[in-house]
């Protein structure tokens, strides 16, 4: 009913509060929300206790194992294992917060493999990417973390080069810090096996010895920042900003 729909309509407002790691706010809204909706309703219950979830999950409230297996509950309200169709937003939000918990409790290739389960479903689809980019968006920069730290550089800047690019021309760029911010990642790790040790990115050599790593980290990191401010990450902003800093030796100008 109207009612329903009034509180499912803060769904997107909720998931910008988590984006922006605004865990407190975004958990009052979620529970104002319960009050409006039908909660007998599956893709109510789903959505509601999805972000329930995900705000305890961000909060540090409750362990991985946790948080994975009521991810894995709620999905299978409406999404069984085995489906082909692509999942729909809610279900992607839990597939992604049963992975993030997989990788916490230190089973990287697990969360892999889902990623690029739900990778291909989407791949199969005839629907245009423009479509469900968002959701394309949310896999691929996940994805790209868990090879990245899986050691797979090549897979992980490929995909983040390719979601950094399909952002700028889908014009989609309030996530496309994510992909920057991997993209340092393979910068970084290539120039300290080059070296076989850690390598001291705020010098100025590091551009002449490591193939101009430390200049494409300065761009990367950036480009990020600049994103970030645009769209009012103040969190991750301050964490660029704090590791260009401290890592990289840049100085970053006001304005």
């Amino acid at each position: 009913g109207p009612a329903d729909y009034r509180g499912l309509e803060r769904n997107a407002e909720i998931e910008k509060l988590l984006d922006r790691h605004e865990v407190e706010k975004a958990a009052r809204a979620t529970e104002q929300m319960r009050k409006y909706v039908d909660m007998s309703i599956l893709e109510n219950r789903q959505c509601v206790e999805g972000l329930e979830l995900a705000c305890q999950s961000y909060g540090g409230g409750m362990k991985p194992e946790e948080v994975s297996r009521r991810a894995e509950e709620l999905l299978r309200l409406t999404y069984r294992e085995g489906t082909e169709r692509t999942p729909f937003r809610k279900e992607l939000s839990l597939i992604n917060l049963r992975c993030i918990s997989l990788y916490a409790m230190g089973r990287k290739e697990e969360a892999v493999s889902e990623y690029q389960r739900a990778w291909e479903c989407f791949e199969r689809s005839r629907v245009r990417t423009k479509y469900h980019f968002r959701s394309m968006a949310l896999i691929l920069d996940n994805l790209s973390l868990c090879l990245f730290h899986s050691g797979r550089m090549e897979e992980a800047e490929d995909r983040s080069q390719w979601i950094a690019r399909r952002q700028l021309l889908n014009g989609k760029i309030n996530g496309i810090h994510y992909a920057l911010s991997n993209l340092v990642g393979v910068q970084e790790f290539r120039a300290e096996s080059q070296a076989g040790g850690p390598v001291d990115f705020t010098s100025p050599e590091t551009d002449r010895l490591y193939g101009g790593a430390r200049r494409k980290c300065l761009r990367y990191l950036d480009w990020a920042v600049a994103v970030t401010d645009i769209f009012k990450q103040d969190l991750m902003r301050s964490r660029f900003m704090k590791f260009g800093k401290e890592n990289l030796g840049l100085d970053f100008k006001e304005g």
